[in-house]
């Protein structure tokens, strides 16, 4: 396969942290203009302290002679009454955290009313490769660094992440830490905290807040503040290989050397093109599409931090985008009147999806957006695909701790009921992706949740079938004393199931992130 071209319309809000630092500012200015990012598509916004008339003649001529060359740029300079003489001395950024972190905030604001995609703040002893910023936006995560080295060693070094962070945002040691600083743990991890160099989404911005508390370090006010006012937002680093270095004690021909270094490493992804065409050479590689409302941010930023791993699109359930397919299903909108808009508006997502498989002719994997998949989902399906190679329907998930009713084996009479302990197994999420994890596929009768649904063209033209002339308002099932009314997708889709080929993966390799499975079984 060839090299897949990046290009991109993303807007930037670039800031720097401009100290007392001279010496270093000339070779981070140089590794700047150096970025192979779009420069029309950035912003400078360079947050200047009480510094001295060598700092500042720098930065002018930066901008007299690079300027143009950005989308704009913003020069804050610290008020000449806001820092103790003694302090502009010694060199210190400010007096204190609070009164940087007052002013990292206004950079933070200006982003956020400038509506920019993208917001990124630097500090200038942070040199950075010059594809850090076109990787770091191909992640499209909410929060993201890159991986800075020192050079040395030293597994004790300062490092620009806090793998664990205490209540108050101070970094615990872990072996985890250690695993990452030493390269033994590779990839996009996510971690409790990143500084120094960092790249935030817009719709994060809305929650971040410098000044919020009285922490030591406005570091540990920028994790804190996410943490408590949206705990779904998620740090993570990229450590497929190290992204720049970390100028300490003034080390500048020593971090010259390793920058030089650090250009040619080379990417270490996670999955390789070989391991995706053999996925697409076993007819098991699926476009996956997200289920889901434009207006749940949140979900959306933990959806991608939680699914990393795999490709996706979102599609949202407007309702001017599923008019033409609302026309089509009168009776099911009439048979299911005790339906919220927010539920028909859904089910009219899946429906249009399923259309669009029927017209390319192509399986499709339809997920909603509360769910988390295996960290080695594309090979376990592809695994039960050669197994399970005949189907309509194949359910990759179901509902918090709801009971579902399958066959064991194709043909067979019996009816089993089975449950499955998400909660459990979401608690037990690392020694479970650990293990060997070897789910099969059983027929399936009645299964609440659509949180992971595998369709093929054939299934799709069998399931609108039966929607087209959907009617009853109450079904049993069999030998069954609870009855299920019609009150949401899933239990539309129990009723066809019994019509169709379809079949349930067990144990899941979806699960559900929400807790609500009785929001979805009525009992009469």
């Amino acid at each position: 396969m060839g090299i897949e071209q990046f290009e991109s319309e993303k807007t930037v809000c670039w800031t720097i942290l401009v100290s007392n630092e001279a010496k270093l500012l000339p070779e981070y200015l140089k590794r700047l203009l150096a970025q192979d990012y779009e420069k029309n598509l950035i912003y400078l916004y360079i947050l200047m302290n009480n510094n001295p008339e060598e700092t500042n003649k720098i930065i002018e001529d930066f901008i007299l002679a690079f300027g143009s060359a950005y989308s704009g740029f913003t020069i804050c300079k610290e008020p000449d009454d806001a820092m103790d003489p003694s302090e502009a001395d010694s060199g210190a950024p400010s007096t204190s955290s609070n009164r940087v972190a007052k002013r990292i905030q206004a950079s933070v604001d200006f982003a956020k009313e400038s509506d920019f995609d993208y917001y990124l703040v630097s500090d200038v002893n942070n040199l950075l490769t010059s594809k850090v910023l076109t990787e770091l936006i191909k992640l499209d995560l909410p929060v993201v660094a890159p991986l800075l080295t020192t050079g040395a060693d030293d597994l004790s070094a300062y490092t620009n992440f806090h793998e664990k962070n205490s209540s108050s945002g101070e970094l615990l040691s872990s072996a985890r830490h250690s695993s990452i600083v030493s390269r033994e743990l590779t990839g996009v991890i996510q971690v409790d905290l990143v500084k120094g160099t960092y790249l935030v989404k817009n719709e994060v911005l809305r929650f971040i807040d410098y000044c919020f508390s009285d922490a030591n370090d406005y570091y540990q006010n920028f994790a804190l503040s996410l943490f408590q006012k949206t705990p779904t937002t998620r740090h993570f680093l990229d450590a497929r290989k190290y992204w720049g270095a970390l100028i300490v004690n003034d080390s500048l021909e020593g971090g010259r050397e390793l920058m030089s270094k650090l250009e040619g490493e080379v990417i270490s992804f996670s999955k390789s093109e070989s391991e995706k065409e053999a996925l697409i050479a076993q007819n098991a590689y699926f476009k996956k599409m997200v289920v889901s409302s434009s207006s749940f941010v949140e979900r959306h930023l933990r959806f991608r931090s939680d699914n990393l791993h795999i490709d996706f699109e979102f599609i949202f359930d407007h309702g001017h985008e599923v008019a033409h397919t609302r026309n089509n299903y009168v009776s099911l909108r009439e048979s299911t009147s005790e339906l919220k808009a927010g539920s028909i508006d859904r089910a009219l997502a899946h429906i249009r999806l399923l259309e669009e498989a029927i017209e390319k002719n192509e399986t499709v994997l339809i997920l909603e957006d509360d769910v988390k998949l295996h960290k080695d989902f594309d090979r376990i399906l592809a695994g039960l695909l050669t197994r399970q190679s005949e189907f309509d329907t194949l359910l990759l998930g179901f509902n918090w701790d709801s009971m579902i009713f399958v066959r064991e084996h194709e043909g067979s009479a019996g009816i089993v009921k089975q449950s499955c302990n998400q909660r459990g197994l979401l608690e037990s999420w690392d020694e479970i992706e650990r293990s060997i994890f070897s789910p099969v596929t059983k027929r399936l009768l009645i299964g609440w949740g659509l949180c992971a649904t595998l369709t093929t063209p054939q299934g799709a033209e069998r399931v609108l079938h039966h929607l087209r002339n959907f009617q009853p308002e109450f079904f049993d099932f069999e030998s069954s004393p609870v009855k299920f009314e019609f009150k949401s997708f899933d239990s539309i889709m129990n009723a066809v199931y019994k019509d169709l080929r379809s079949f349930v993966v067990t144990p899941p390799i979806a699960w559900v992130q929400n807790d609500r499975a009785s929001s979805t079984i009525w009992n009469s």
